[in-house]
């Protein structure tokens, strides 16, 4: 099973329609996006993948998996937008999302939930690639 497919499996479990991913190794983990500034929302049915203009072209070489959105506004203000636009009405998020954008989420209105270590518990189980590359390390 893919990374991402196990995240959107998780959603329903976790008791949320959709995860907002805003740790850097983690968004590294699930799409391979190696830059400095940079975000997922993950639902069901979308996978979206935020940066600003600096990191177009190489979001465009190392994303997969994601539609990328290059930010023209505040990055709290596009998600927040984009949010609404996809009917989510529980938001799932990592605990180390900074406080003024939690703050911004339940000012416009939405139910949040904080999330922990789905993504960190899925990166200490190695899979067959990973394990190579250890291999290959060693």
């Amino acid at each position: 099973m893919n990374r991402l497919q196990s995240i959107t499996d998780a959603l329903g479990s976790k008791g949320v329609d959709a995860m907002l991913v805003t740790q850097l190794k983690n968004v590294r983990y699930l799409s391979g996006f190696t830059g400095s500034s940079g975000c997922l929302l993950v639902t069901k049915k979308e996978s979206l993948f935020f940066t600003d203009f600096r990191y177009q072209e190489q979001a465009k070489k190392e994303i997969r998996g994601f539609e990328i959105l290059i930010e023209k506004e505040e990055r709290p203000k596009l998600i927040v937008r984009t949010v609404r636009s996809l009917g989510v009405r529980i938001l799932g998020f990592e605990p180390a999302v900074p406080y003024s954008f939690y703050r911004s989420l339940l000012r416009k209105g939405f139910k949040t939930r904080a999330v922990s270590n789905l993504v960190d518990d899925m990166r200490r189980t190695k899979d067959r690639l990973e394990l190579e590359l250890i291999g290959k390390a060693i």
